[in-house]
């Protein structure tokens, strides 16, 4: 065994290695050293061969592996009107707690006719975006039918004014054609003379002038209409159909601008409408979880526990009748279904241990309560040293207990014993009986008369075992105690192996 284990070893084993010396006194007689006497006191130990567990041990306390803290998830300040009796195991969803709802149930009584109000303005506005759509439809639609009209008044009027235009020119030519009459009949008097011959008179001559006179008076109408329908009727009117058209048009665009606005107005409205709504539902919501919160009820299976286990002292104020406010621990709920031993492993054992590693667990308050358990989480770093111990430095392992039987509670003590190993058939001694001899182990086996030192090289141990390897046989008996150095005696060849250590 190594100087580093053998030193730890004494440290924690100081008061049994103080009994084991006195019970190792021996009466010396006549310079030798009594065996019968050592026996007789139980100080040697029969060398066995069989299986052994190699186990480190972990102390500490009982622990539930979920443990809960529940506190009021409410604003503000409340009254304890109801609380569960301290110690009563309790299931998922059993009421803990209950605490004054007179002032939040008239805030939710206020608000849900706020949300019935809400409810109706919204759906007001909800019509009036249905109309104002209606009507924007309509309008556009009146908008869209005066632009129609108008571009098809000019195109009306194009063809009319094509038609009366023929119409003019055709009665210019016909003026002409009379007027051409008119001056050849006229012309045939003059030049042939017929008045002055007296084959016409004087007044079918006079008549010819008058129907070249009023045919002439017929073309110059027949040509002034003309000008007139082609420079001033026709550009006038075409001009004021366009205008018309022009108008249309800005109508039509005035109207879409005009529809969007009051579609962009009546939707903001039911959007705000809408916002408010949900702001006063979510204030409601708000309110009515608030109003389920009053009621504090257990998350999980658990004992109930007032206040925080770290800070009894807080439990004298919590009662019936006390105020309590958001976020202060009214109970502390440990799952004792599910246990753990909160253990505390020697740094030196620390390397042998490892997680799904399984133990047994011995309580000290309940010793015939023996359930197993599995290592399921190792401290990475130490977590104390000991004022009187400075140099020894502890890590927690925390050991889950496997069929948790329910007169397990939290903060009872208990040790765990940690299997990391097991041997088959192998010799073993106490660990008490292994020596450190000139670097070398030694165990003092019992020869006759005197004890005979004899080098062993040692493998895994326990806390109270350690296997041997070679150096003994079972059956061999070896003392628990180093005898007197003057009554050692070695053979020749176990003096060889040491001098060649």
């Amino acid at each position: 065994m190594s100087p580093s284990r053998r030193n730890l070893r004494v440290v924690y084993i100081v008061a049994a290695i103080v009994v084991l010396a006195a019970a190792a006194l021996v009466v010396v007689k006549g310079g030798y050293f009594s065996l019968r006497k050592a026996a007789s006191e139980s100080s040697l130990y029969t060398v066995a061969r069989g299986d052994l567990l190699i186990t480190v041990t972990a102390t500490g306390d009982l622990k539930a592996k979920n443990s809960i803290k529940i506190a009021p998830e409410i604003q503000g300040r409340a009254t304890i009107v109801y609380l569960v009796e301290e110690g009563k195991r309790v299931e998922k969803g059993e009421i803990l707690a209950e605490l004054d709802k007179t002032e939040i149930e008239t805030q939710v009584s206020e608000m849900e006719i706020k949300v019935e109000q809400a409810e109706d303005t919204l759906f007001q506005a909800e019509e009036a975006l249905k109309i104002q759509k209606i009507q924007n439809e309509n309008d556009l639609e009146k908008a869209q039918l005066d632009l129609k009209f108008a571009l098809w008044d000019l195109d009306k009027y194009e063809a009319e004014h094509k038609k009366k235009e023929k119409e003019k020119r055709v009665a210019v030519r016909s003026a002409e054609t009379e007027l051409t009459k008119a001056n050849d009949k006229l012309t045939v008097f003059e030049k042939e003379q017929l008045v002055e011959k007296g084959f016409k008179t004087e007044n079918e001559y006079k008549e010819v002038e008058f129907k070249v006179e009023e045919a002439e008076t017929k073309l110059d109408s027949a040509r002034t209409d003309l000008d007139l329908l082609l420079d001033f009727t026709y550009p006038r009117e075409k001009e004021e159909k366009k205008r018309k058209i022009a108008e249309a048009e800005r109508n039509l665009e005035m109207v879409k601008i005009k529809t969007a606005s009051d579609l962009q107005l009546k939707n903001k409205s039911v959007q705000v409408r809408g916002a408010q709504l949900e702001s006063q539902v979510t204030r409601l919501d708000q309110l009515r979880k608030e109003l389920e919160k009053m009621t504090i009820k257990a998350p999980s299976p658990g004992l109930v526990i007032y206040g925080r286990s770290e800070r009894p002292w807080e439990r004298q104020d919590i009662y019936v009748g006390a105020s309590t406010y958001r976020g202060r621990t009214l109970f502390t709920l440990p799952d004792v279904s599910l246990m753990q031993v909160a253990a505390s492993v020697n740094e030196v054992d620390l390397p042998r241990v490892k997680l799904g590693q399984k133990a047994n667990v011995s309580i000290e308050s309940l010793p015939h309560i023996k359930p197993k358990g599995t290592v399921e989480k190792i401290a990475t770093l130490a977590n104390r040293q000991h004022w009187w111990m400075p140099e020894v430095k502890e890590f927690d392992v925390d050991i889950t207990i496997e069929e948790c039987p329910e007169e397990l509670k939290p903060g009872v003590s208990a040790k765990a014993e940690i299997v990391v190993d097991s041997l088959k058939d192998v010799t073993y001694v106490p660990l008490e009986a292994v020596f450190e001899r000139e670097g070398q182990e030694v165990c003092y086996v019992a020869a006759s008369e005197q004890f005979v030192a004899r080098p062993v090289k040692t493998g895994k141990s326990n806390d109270d075992f350690v296997e041997i390897k070679e150096g003994l046989q079972p059956g061999e008996k070896i003392a628990l105690f180093r005898p007197d150095e003057g009554k050692i005696k070695m053979s020749p060849i176990q003096e060889k192996g040491l001098e060649n250590e």
